[in-house]
Order: C-alpha cells, then sequence, then structure tokens
C-alpha cells in the first residue's frame, strides 16, 4: 500500500471513530417534571378477617415513592423491604363487621404527587367455628377417638377447650389449636357430648364456639338376623314404604330387599310382579355404610320394568347409606327408574322398537321421583310403621 493509500486509509478510520464518540455523549433530556404520576391500582383482598394481616402493593412506576395511609379498622401500616410499593396492613379485632379505607399517593422521582388513590377494605368480625365429626359410633368395651379443630387459626392466639359429656374426655392438652376426645360407649341408643373452645386473639378478645356431637351405640352385625320385615316413617299417599330381608349372604356380606317397591306396583297402582329380583345391599362392616350397585330389580304385570341404584348419602359422603344394628336400623338413598313405555321380551325389558333398553338413557325420563329418595328403615317383626314424617305422594310421577 502507498504512502497516499495510507494517508486516505488513516483519515477514514480517524473519521468514523469521531461519529461513534460524538453519538455516545451523555445528555440530560429526560425531563422528571414532565411525568403525571397517577396510581393505576392496588392490589390486595378486599374482604378480610379482623385481627389479620394483608399485603397490599400499589401499581405505579418504578423508581417512584408511595405514601399508604388509612382510616377506618386499620391498626398499622408497615413497608415492605426492598418493596418500595408495598406495605403490611394489620386490621383491627372486633366483635362487629367493621370497614377501612387504604389509600397511596405516588411521587415520581422528580418530586411530583399523584392525586390519592383509595380502596374500601371489608373487616370481618372475630369468629371460628370447630370442625370435627357431628355423628359417630361406639361399640361397646372400644372407645373411639376423635380429632376438633378451629376451622381459622388467629395469629398467636391461645385455645381453651372443655368437653361436656359423661362419656367424653379430653385426651392429652386442652390448650392448643387440636383436641383430641375419647368417646365411650353410650348407655342409651344415642347420647349428646358439647366441645367448647374459647380462643383468645393477641389483643385479648375472646371468640367462642360449640359443637354438638351425636353419640350412637354401635353393635358388630349378626347378618343373619337382619331377615325379617323393615318398615319407615314414609308414606306414598295411602301406601307405606316397607320392605322385607328376604336373603343373606354372609359370605359377601349383603342382603337382598324384596317388597320394597310395592307401595308403587301393588299399592298405588293395583298390578303384581311377574319377576322381583330384589335390591342387592351391600353392608361395609364395621364401618357400618351401605353401598347400592345400579342393578334390574324387576318387572311387573303393567308391563313395567325398575332399576335401582345408591345416590351419596350427602354431598362428602362416598357410601349410598348407612345401618346400625343395635336398632337395627338402615337408611338409604336411591333413584328408582319406573319405565312404562316399554315391554317384556323373553324377561328383557325392550322399547317400543323392540330393543333391549340401556338404563343409562333412562333416569333423567322414567325416574319415580324427579330427584333422589332417602328412606330410613326399621327392623319390625310385625311390620307395624311407626309415626308418619314424610309423605311422597305428592312427587310421585304418573305414568303418561
Amino acid at each position: 500500500m502507498n504512502n497516499k493509500n495510507i494517508i486516505l486509509y488513516l483519515s477514514a478510520l480517524l473519521l468514523g471513530m469521531a461519529i461513534i464518540f460524538s453519538g455516545c455523549e451523555e445528555t440530560d433530556d429526560y425531563d422528571y417534571d414532565a411525568i403525571e404520576p397517577a396510581v393505576q391500582g392496588v392490589t390486595g383482598d378486599t374482604q378480610i378477617r379482623g385481627g389479620t394481616e394483608g399485603m397490599y402493593r400499589a401499581r405505579g412506576r418504578a423508581g417512584s415513592t408511595y405514601d399508604f395511609s388509612s382510616t377506618g379498622a386499620i391498626s398499622s401500616i408497615t413497608p415492605v423491604a426492598d418493596t418500595p410499593d408495598g406495605v403490611v396492613v394489620a386490621f383491627d379485632e372486633s366483635h362487629n363487621d367493621e370497614t377501612a379505607t387504604l389509600t397511596v399517593v405516588e411521587t415520581t422521582m422528580g418530586g411530583v404527587s399523584s392525586e390519592p388513590y383509595s380502596i374500601d377494605i371489608s373487616v370481618f368480625a372475630l369468629n371460628v367455628g370447630i370442625t370435627g365429626e357431628t355423628e359417630l359410633s361406639v361399640i361397646e368395651g372400644s372407645p373411639v377417638e376423635r380429632e376438633f379443630s378451629v376451622d381459622f387459626k388467629y395469629p398467636g392466639a391461645s385455645y381453651s377447650w372443655s368437653v361436656d359429656g359423661d362419656i367424653a374426655s379430653v385426651v392429652g392438652a386442652a390448650s392448643s389449636d387440636i383436641l383430641v376426645v375419647s368417646f365411650d360407649y353410650p348407655n342409651e341408643s344415642v347420647d349428646t357430648v358439647q366441645i367448647d373452645v374459647t380462643v383468645t386473639t393477641v389483643a385479648g378478645n375472646d371468640i367462642e364456639a360449640s359443637l354438638h356431637v351425636a353419640v350412637l351405640q354401635f353393635c358388630p352385625l349378626e347378618i343373619g338376623d337382619m331377615l325379617g320385615n323393615w318398615v319407615t316413617e314414609t308414606m306414598v299417599g295411602d301406601c307405606p314404604v316397607t320392605a322385607v330381608v328376604s336373603a343373606v349372604n354372609e359370605a359377601d356380606t349383603t342382603i337382598t330387599m324384596t317388597e320394597m317397591l310395592d307401595f308403587y306396583t301393588i299399592c298405588t297402582w293395583g298390578d303384581a310382579w311377574d319377576e322381583e329380583n330384589g335390591l342387592v345391599i351391600h353392608l361395609n362392616e364395621p364401618e357400618g355404610t351401605i353401598h347400592i350397585p345400579e342393578q334390574f330389580y324387576g318387572y311387573s304385570s303393567y308391563p313395567e320394568s325398575f332399576w335401582v341404584r345408591g345416590v351419596p348419602l350427602t354431598d362428602d359422603d362416598d357410601f349410598h347409606g348407612v345401618y346400625n344394628f343395635c336398632g337395627p336400623t338402615m337408611t338409604i338413598r336411591v333413584e328408582i327408574i319406573a319405565y312404562w313405555a316399554g315391554s317384556i321380551d323373553d324377561g328383557v325389558p325392550v322399547d317400543g322398537d323392540g330393543n333391549p333398553v340401556d338404563p343409562a338413557d333412562l333416569w333423567e325420563d322414567f325416574g319415580m321421583f324427579p330427584e333422589p329418595i332417602t328412606l330410613t328403615y326399621t327392623l319390625d317383626d310385625d311390620a307395624k310403621g311407626g309415626f308418619v314424617i314424610e309423605d311422597l305422594g305428592s312427587k310421585l310421577r304418573g305414568r303418561q
């Protein structure tokens, strides 16, 4: 490369570097005073228990500071370290529902402050409940232990429990948020135990709660003794709801209940049974629970076909009933299909076109009642019902 080219190359290089460095010069064109701050919102619970704390944060911009203030049932506001837009709010304790207002103002790096932004907060009264079983069964000579607690634990609270009932005693300490109680066999078919708790908060306020527990005698199952007539306190119009336990299977712990739909086929409509398989009920010992799988019950002379299936006794249960051999009594919750739109072909229920029917297609339109029914049976060899406490006649769906 000759001298002339070298000089041109160096000149171009210096010129490029000068342009680059000139573009990197510091400027101070950002005008902090021109920013108009506005808090965009505040995150955090707008409904909260009194005597507790909550975290709240303002929606703003980086570099700003935030000043929180309050009115109403707020006892303190504590900034959160390394979180300039966040605070921890402690709420007052009260035996009444209260309200509070949390307000925040944003101030920019240029010292410009926003309009106050506020949220209203509902502060609930001090309140606790007791969690645990409200009904249990005890076998003679075999006490059972159950655990009870409070449904909400106030920070720093202390607890004092008591138990009222001759058949119950406290196991261990009665000064934590959990209480263990031992239940003995009751002297009568059912006895009631009352459990009380006093919760004392850090501010010295007392909160009281009570729970009543029904303790039932439970007798081990002697399945052969379940054979016989069973009655209920339920009617369907003028027809009593009764049944007969006509067979038992000790190996499978099942019983077969027949005549349970006589209130419908025989009493209500004057029909007869062409075939009655009955209802097979599965007993779970020693839990005292019942399961009833979907099954074909039988068909009447109308002709009309019937299916029965168990339904959970409550929304929290996975069983379809309970039994207690001390009575003996048993309670079941079931749905029943009364399929009148078809016929019987060689012992098989068929539809109007002669096709075998699937009960899965019938529950909605051919349920005997619009919703599941709960029946409580008591063994009564004389087959005499007691005082009628429920009449399902108005709920019975008629044939069309």
